[in-house]
């Protein structure tokens, strides 16, 4: 899988939890931790997803934002 797939897949999962950790986010693509994290870094850039420290923490979407929808 190379990182632009891998990315993808990422956001597609982001989208459809709306809201998850980098740990869990990580066992369903089969990557480390430390590759979660540069991807969200990377996908921050272009897209609206905020990541939370402590408990309840992780990665979620903006509220408001949906992947593909038409205003």
């Amino acid at each position: 899988m190379s990182a632009n797939e891998r990315r993808q897949n990422l956001l597609a999962e982001l989208f459809s939890s709306r809201h998850d950790t980098c740990e869990n986010l990580a066992r369903k693509l089969n990557v480390t931790t430390r590759t979660i994290y540069s991807d969200i870094e990377i996908l921050m850039c272009s897209y609206p997803i905020e990541t939370f420290r402590g408990y309840g923490g992780g990665v979620r979407v903006a509220n408001g934002y949906y992947l593909h929808r038409r205003t």
